[in-house]
């Protein structure tokens, strides 16, 4: 994908969904600002499927990069459906 300029990157991001992005720290900067401005001005229900979805991403990949056990029954039912419902948007 070609982006359309620093402005637009952020709506760029959403239509291509890159697998890999190779980029400077500006940019991975500007990404989480997006990411923590859209939590923080969310209604407080959103706001804590939202936390909660982002918390366990992170412990899926530390499961997948061994650096913990696998998430429980529990843990891949909840991250599952917040993936659908929150991650995927």
């Amino acid at each position: 994908g070609i982006c359309r300029g620093v402005p637009k990157i952020l709506d760029d991001l959403q239509l291509v969904k890159p697998d890999v992005l190779y980029a400077v720290p500006t940019l991975y900067k500007k990404i989480f600002d997006g990411v923590h401005n859209l939590v923080e001005t969310s209604s407080p229900i959103r706001k804590t499927l939202m936390r909660k979805a982002l918390a366990l991403g992170r412990e899926n990949d530390k499961a997948k990069k061994g650096k913990r056990g696998p998430l429980s029954a529990l843990e891949r039912i909840q991250f599952g459906l917040l993936d659908r419902v929150v991650l995927s948007k």
